[in-house]
This record gives C-alpha cells, sequence and structure tokens, in this order.
C-alpha cells in the first residue's frame, strides 16, 4: 500500500491540467482529485485488468480510466514497443447514459480501451446466474488488477462477486468512503435512495474501512478518504462530503 501511495503522489501532480468537464456533475471527471487518481491507477504498468462498476454517464471515472490506458497506449507507440494495453470493462443500465456514453468515447478515440456494456446487471434474483454474470462483464479472464467502484446502491450479489469471488481485485478505488449516509437517511428518507444504499454503505464501512484503516483484514489503505472534488450544481464550490479511498488487497 505504500509504495502505490508513493505512485500516486508521483503520477497525480504531473497529470496536466483538466478543465471544462464541469458540467459532468457528481463524475469522477478528469479534473477532480478522483478523476486523476483513478486515471493514474489505469496508467500504472502493473494493472493488467481493470473495471468500473458502474459507467454513470458522460466524462465520469471510467471515461477518466480510459485517458490513463490511451496515455498507455501511446507511450509504448512513442517507444517503439508493442504493449497490448488491457480494455476497461464496465457497464450502465440507463440506455440514453451509455448510448451517450458511447458516443464520446467514440468521437474522443477511447472506444478501442473500453468494453462498455449497455444494459442492467444481475437485473434478476438468482445468486448462481447474477455471478456467472458479474464475472462475464467485468472479469473473464479472471481476478482483477484494479475496480472503481461508485454505486448509489447494489446488490449483495455483485459485491461478492466483485470484492470476495472471482474479480476480487488487487487495488480497490471506492467513491463516497465513510459517506455519512444515515445522516442522509434520516434528512430525506429511505424512500429518496435506490435499494442497496444502506447495505452498501454498512458493508464498507464495516467489512472494508475499518478493519483496513487499524492495519487488519485483507485490505490495507493506500488513500484514506481524500476529498473527491466531484463538481455539483452551477455557481457552487466542489463536493465537500464526497471522499474517495484506495485499498491495496494483502493476498
Amino acid at each position: 500500500a505504500s509504495r502505490l501511495a508513493d505512485y500516486l503522489d508521483a503520477c497525480v501532480p504531473a497529470l496536466p491540467p483538466a478543465s471544462g468537464y464541469d458540467e459532468w456533475l457528481y463524475a469522477e471527471h478528469p479534473g477532480t482529485d478522483a478523476g486523476r487518481v483513478i486515471r493514474c491507477l489505469a496508467e500504472h504498468p502493473d494493472t493488467g485488468s481493470l473495471a468500473v462498476a458502474f459507467y454513470g454517464s458522460g466524462r465520469s471515472g471510467a471515461y477518466s480510466a480510459a485517458l490513463g490506458l490511451r496515455e498507455r497506449a501511446r507511450r509504448a507507440q512513442a517507444a517503439g514497443g508493442r504493449h497490448l494495453v488491457p480494455r476497461l470493462a464496465s457497464a450502465e443500465g440507463n440506455s440514453r447514459s451509455c448510448g451517450e456514453a458511447t458516443d464520446i468515447l467514440r468521437e474522443e478515440g477511447l472506444l478501442d480501451f473500453v468494453d462498455l456494456r449497455c444494459g442492467f446487471v444481475c437485473d434478476y434474483d438468482d445468486p448462481r446466474a447474477c455471478e456467472a454474470e458479474v464475472v462475464e462483464v467485468f472479469c473473464p479472464k479472471g481476478r482483477l488488477d484494479f475496480l472503481a467502484m461508485d454505486p448509489d446502491g447494489i446488490k449483495a450479489d455483485i459485491v461478492s462477486t466483485l470484492l470476495e469471488g472471482p474479480c476480487s481485485p488487487r487495488v480497490l478505488f471506492v467513491e463516497n468512503s465513510q459517506l455519512q449516509w444515515r445522516l442522509f437517511v434520516a434528512r430525506y428518507g429511505e424512500a429518496a435512495f435506490p435499494p442497496g444504499f444502506g447495505a452498501w454503505h454498512t458493508y464498507l464501512e464495516e467489512q472494508i474501512h475499518w478493519p483496513a484503516s487499524r492495519g487488519v483484514g485483507r485490505w490495507r489503505l493506500a488513500v484514506d478518504r481524500q476529498r473527491s472534488g466531484l463538481s455539483i450544481h452551477r455557481g457552487f464550490e466542489c463536493d465537500p462530503v464526497r471522499r474517495f479511498s484506495v485499498y491495496v488487497a494483502v493476498d
């Protein structure tokens, strides 16, 4: 974890300035601190397989990762060597958002670096079939080197496959790390949030962040609750609530 932290400390400040992305609200676009870290993690030479769950819309964290992969390809070409750059796996259930994202990736020459599935994953109640579908979409070749997650709510079957099953990543980026979600629920009511919202954040707190912050369990912290810098509504400053963490698996 300390080596990855050192890598990010060197990589992120060296990235070129990024502007003009503020229209993409609540997304880890290349102008956010979160997006820049995702890009560096995708650029890392040891990242051989990677996924983002889920895509979202437009220029999101997956878009930032695609920029990192394109930079890897550019460097390999400039060095005169032949290097097979991996493709990012992602999915988006909203057909309009997915179509928009596909158009942007194609227009900006990034589609060659992304396998984007338009459609919901595990939109049914069958744990075995769900695991098989998650593997097919996100990790068909086995364990992931890098996984980024920013779900509002997520089914337990998907979580178990991505984090504990066949896809179990070596490096994990999580948006909304230690989000005080109970305050949101108390203010707006559970009906205002998607199914699985509370269960996901409880899992994140109790099974991942709390043990990692104490140096126990299967995760160690490389980045601990750094401000994401996500754009919110026009005229406002960056969202002060959202933070992200980066974890490294010990196994």
